[in-house]
């Protein structure tokens, strides 16, 4: 539809510029697109499905505009949540959100800044003409006054510029920043890609005192010169009709002013000098990494986008098949990874293609080359790119394809992709199609695009810890230690000599046309589609099938998930140590076959889960049984164990093993709970840290990985799922498969007479810390340059069905359905239902406290555990409040405790109604200062989040999966666990958290754990005077347990009774 027609909306117009849209066959969303009257361009999305509505927009500025003072655009962007003028509390917004199950964020790229959010949507069918409030209305209100009426108040100056600086330490030790802004300032000075975008206090505090620079008059100065209408893409999307969303984004947007400024464009500036090319860079990682990028000057590819050459020539440098880089480098192990891609850096710059290789040791020494062998495919490209013709046609065919039948994603991703998108060249009707759209292939351009790739244009960087000389640099922004050097001479005539000397490597050649490209595309009748899963009966006591039919989401696709139970797989960390290389072994194998697959949208993965081997296939029905019978067979029968294959991956393994404990303290802390509350069993399935499997992996052989799969394949049991296009025959069929597959494994190890084993061999189990014991567990990280400690504050919760109390009996639902109600199944489900209204209520409240009012550090974030130490279906559960500071991992928990004392009136046992209403401080608590209203709105935003619909076949499949996983079966938690959230009483709550969660309860069961720093764990008891006086008198922390034993402490608890079906197993066969 032309852009001509225009729509009045409360006086105010909005220009209609196109309603038709390209989108998928599936998609039953309405669009339009709109121009308001001061040029910001809105597309509107109405989905009368939808739980979760949401808003993004993206402002063409970003830290390319900080100019002398580094960190301005990403500042601004933290500022912009911190009030407005119609909404002057700095925590109103997100409190808003929070309280109605959604969240937000932000984001500041080069070029541009995006905002966005999700919250409830609006309940039941919106009619035209609505006028009742909804939560999103609200929500996006107090949005567009991000872009009207910010305040920048002078209050929270200090406090973001500090939320900014935290931001810029926890990624300090993190090698892709690292990297990456090393490849940033050794880019063309000229260029404002040579800067330093995220900012600290030295750039946005310390440097601007010093020249007497205003910093709250200079970042309102950055929002008023650089925001403006015409240059801002908006994504609205609503359950509302679209003339209510086209409503609303008038009279809230239409006030943003319009500057009428130019597009952001850095013409005529390369991102490299010519005195800078060719080059060599020698860099030392935190981690033990080995990588070689080779990166080219590339087209500016911002109009190109109907043919984007960049994404053909990287995909063909991806390739993982027959012919490719990969195959090639890995036979000679050189390689274990090879990635291509193009990146663009701004419009009018040439973007930069990049080939990474992830390099063996071996191939670490072979680095020239493989170097080498990078620029003999080049030149195979060059010779004829015509040759490229047939593989355009096929990607094109599959992007086609992938995009017809591509379902919805979660409604933040939706809206922030978008108008992302709606940044770039790309017409209006291929807003939400682009990214999966081409048209025909250009050789022409073609020829262009890989003539960039010379050697002279080449930058090339090696990343390694092991270098012969020293390292002569260090990087200004994070201390990456590097060395440049000019491309040697001599490598530089042997890789001209590769593009004059026509021979090639008869193993280097283009793919073969690809075998999953799916012919049957047709959806299978929904006649056995029932609302929950069901189970085939079959003659094999060792295998248990369940199987639904998707009738929701309509598309020919379908996901396997298969459990291979094995008790011995956890029986010791050697054998863990074992299953896991195995898993690497078998994907390593299957890398050429199945890259062919993944390019045709059916993916699958090997991995360890909680009782043995998963096997996960998934995407277009009509090849996937293919992929499944190959992937088993080569578990269990067909790999061939090789020594050069096991060295390698063993080797890539006890890396990743030993760096993980190099990673960011709040990226470890989260496997500490699981392991230390695991019980060490021969009938359970422990958590093991990484650190535990580095013996285990050190001493395997090719022998020994030979005898521990034949011992493994003898005793399997299965646990499946078959789900999505499938019929109940066809699950039948992959049944078939799976105990085909078993069966030939058994016989190939002359293991024929071997009886089944029963599929229940594993329960994984809980350990219960008592009532009232409070520990402690402390490590010091091994990152010795690392400044940062984390904690994690876990209070564990168990159910307790004889203490019925007026939301703890089985609800009238719940009971008129069963009769015979388990009572401990309802107190489980009512612990769960409290547990989660107070870790709703809890999330954003100890965030702004603790981040943004205390300033103790840029990771705070609140995890409820429903699953312990691995077993899922315990009735074990809690939460846990995790921080991560440069402050004293004593001082983090006394700040915790002194956030949890905030909730009810006084710590302590639960007490009769009656009790004040203040906390020790004398300052309203939470819980009893809060309305009915308010506790209404908290309720109802924990059932919205329970009860919100799955946004695609994958998310539903999970949905059942989890519940298999844990073989409670129980298909209905959410919507029970949901009516026993409406149950509670505000009282109820009080007395909860008086009892399991208030620090001075003589009933609360807790573990702290606590990874220092090296500076922290030096220093001991390190709580300075200041935080000590700030702490008050809270001081839990003294009175823990520690833990300095973990085996003894394991074995002094004891264990829940672990997982068990909600009912007999039996009545979910299909004709039960």
């Amino acid at each position: 539809m032309a852009a001509s027609t225009a729509s009045n909306v409360g006086g105010r117009s909005a220009e209609l510029i196109t309603d038709r849209l390209d989108k998928p066959v599936t998609d039953d969303r309405e669009y339009r697109v709109v121009r308001l009257r001061n040029k910001l361009e809105v597309l509107l999305a109405s989905d009368k499905n939808v739980d979760m509505a949401s808003a993004a927009l993206a402002v063409n500025v970003g830290s390319f505009r900080d100019g002398d003072t580094p960190g301005t655009a990403h500042a601004v962007e933290h500022f912009l949540f911190m009030g407005s003028e119609k909404y002057p509390v700095d925590n109103d917004f997100k409190s808003h959100i929070g309280s109605h199950g959604g969240a937000s964020n932000a984001s500041t790229s080069p070029t541009s800044t995006v905002y966005h959010f999700q919250i409830t949507a609006a309940d039941g069918e919106v009619k035209e003409g609505s006028t009742t409030p909804s939560p999103f209305y609200g929500a996006l209100d107090r949005f567009s006054q991000f872009f009207t009426s910010p305040l920048f108040l002078a209050s929270t100056l200090d406090r973001e510029i500090n939320a900014v600086d935290s931001e810029f330490k926890l990624k300090y030790q993190s090698d892709d920043r690292r990297l990456f802004q090393l490849g940033r300032s050794l880019s063309n000075p000229d260029h404002p890609y040579n800067g330093f975008s995220t900012g600290n206090l030295h750039t946005l505090r310390d440097v601007p005192a010093e020249k007497g620079i205003d910093m709250r008059a200079k970042f309102g100065d950055f929002h008023s010169t650089h925001y403006s209408a015409n240059i801002m893409k908006l994504c609205v999307l609503g359950k509302e009709p679209l003339d209510t969303l086209q409503q609303w984004a008038v009279d809230m947007f239409s006030d943003i002013p319009n500057k009428d400024l130019p597009q952001n464009r850095w013409d005529d500036i390369p991102l490299w000098s010519e005195v800078q090319l060719p080059r060599r860079v020698y860099t030392n990682p935190i981690m033990d990494i080995r990588q070689l990028r080779v990166s080219f000057p590339w087209l500016d590819e911002e109009h190109m986008y109907e043919n984007r050459p960049g994404e053909y020539v990287s995909k063909i440098l991806s390739h993982k098949g027959e012919g490719s880089l990969l195959a090639y480098l890995k036979d000679k192990s050189w390689a274990a990874s090879v990635s291509g891609e193009t990146t663009s850096i701004c419009p009018g710059t040439p973007g930069v293609l990049t080939v990474e290789v992830g390099l063996t040791e071996l191939g670490l020494e072979h680095h020239e080359d493989v170097t080498k062998i990078i620029f003999q495919y080049i030149a195979m490209l060059q010779e004829d790119p015509s040759m490229l013709a047939g593989f355009v046609a096929e990607s094109r065919q599959l992007a086609d394809l992938a995009f017809y039948y591509r379902q919805k994603t979660d409604s933040r991703t939706f809206t922030s992709s978008t108008c992302r998108r709606m940044m770039t060249q790309v017409p209006p009707k291929w807003y939400i199609g682009i990214g999966n759209r081409s048209t025909e292939f250009d050789n022409d351009l073609m020829i262009r695009a890989l003539g960039l790739l010379q050697p002279d244009k080449a930058n090339i960087t090696l990343i390694s810890q092991k270098y012969p000389g020293t390292w002569e640099q260090k990087e200004k922004w994070y201390g990456t230690e590097y060395t440049t050097e000019a491309l040697p001479e001599s490598l530089l005539a042997d890789l001209w000599d590769i593009f004059k000397n026509k021979t090639r490597p008869a193993e280097l050649h283009l793919p073969a046309e690809n075998p999953f490209i799916p012919t049957n595309l047709d959806i299978s009748n929904t006649t056995d589609a029932f609302t929950t899963p069901r189970l085939l009966r079959l003659t094999a006591p060792s295998v248990r099938s369940w199987h639904k039919k998707d009738d929701t989401f309509l598309v020919p696709k379908a996901i396997i998930t298969a459990s291979l139970h094995h008790p011995a797989i956890y029986a010791s960390a050697d054998n863990e140590a074992h299953a896991t290389l195995l898993t690497e072994l078998v994907t390593d194998a299957l890398q050429q076959y199945s890259y062919a697959a993944a390019l045709a949208g059916l993916h699958y993965s090997v991995s360890l889960g909680s009782r043995g081997f998963l096997v996960y296939v998934s995407g277009y029905n009509d090849k996937l049984p293919l992929l499944l019978d190959r992937v088993l067979a080569t578990l269990l029968r067909e790999l061939e164990v090789r020594e050069d294959r096991l060295e390698m991956l063993r080797e890539r393994l006890l890396r990743a093993c030993r760096n993980s404990e190099l990673r960011k303290p709040c990226l470890q802390i989260p496997r500490y709970e699981p392991w230390l509350l695991s019980a060490d069993c021969p009938s359970a399935s422990p958590q093991r840290l990484d650190r535990q499997l580095v013996p285990g992996l050190e001493a395997i052989t090719v022998d020994s990985m030979r005898g521990f799969r034949e011992q493994i394949v003898r005793g399997l049991s299965v646990e499946m799922y078959s789900h999505g296009n499938v019929t109940k025959d066809e699950a039948g069929n992959v049944t078939q498969i799976v105990e085909g597959n078993l069966r030939s494994a058994t016989v190939e190890h002359n293991d024929q007479d071997q009886a089944p084993r029963q599929l229940d061999v594993l329960i994984p189990r809980t350990l219960v810390i008592p009532p009232g014991v409070n520990f402690r567990y402390t490590e010091t990280i091994r990152d010795a340059a690392d400044v940062n400690n984390c904690i994690s504050y876990y209070v564990q919760l168990s159910p307790s069905p004889s203490a019925p109390s007026s939301s703890s009996a089985p609800n009238r639902t719940e009971a008129n359905e069963n009769d015979s109600v388990d009572p401990d199944l309802v107190a489980k489900r009512i612990l769960r239902a409290k547990l989660q209204l107070i870790c709703h209520i809890i999330r954003p409240r100890v965030f702004h406290q603790l981040r943004t009012t205390e300033q103790l550090g840029y990771v705070i974030r609140t995890r409820l555990i429903t699953s312990q130490g691995g077993a899922r279906g315990s009735r074990v559960c809690g939460f846990a409040i995790e921080a991560q500071s440069e402050k004293a991992c004593e001082y983090l928990e006394q700040r915790i405790d002194a956030f949890l004392v905030t909730l009810t009136s006084s710590p302590g046992a639960a007490s009769d109604e009656g009790v004040g209403s203040t906390d020790n401080s004398g300052k309203e608590s939470v819980l009893d200062g809060m309305t009915d209203a308010a506790f209404e709105a908290e309720k109802k935003g924990v059932v919205d989040k329970m009860l919100e619909k799955s946004k695609n076949m994958s998310q539903d499949s999970e949905k059942f999966w989890a519940r298999i996983r844990d073989e409670g079966y129980d298909f209905e938690q959410a919507e029970k666990d949901a009516k026993h959230v409406l149950d509670i009483t505000k009282q109820d709550l009080i007395d909860f958290v008086k009892t399991h969660i208030a620090p001075g309860s003589s009933e609360r069961s807790s573990l702290a754990i606590y990874l220092r720093s090296h500076k922290a764990a030096s220093a001991g008891q390190s709580v300075s005077e200041e935080d000590r006086t700030t702490s008050g008198q809270i001081d839990a922390s003294s009175h823990r347990i520690d833990i300095t034993d973990v085996r003894d402490w394991k074995a002094s608890l004891m264990a829940d009774v672990g997982p068990r079906p909600v009912q007999d197993v039996n009545k979910y066969f299909y004709d039960s």
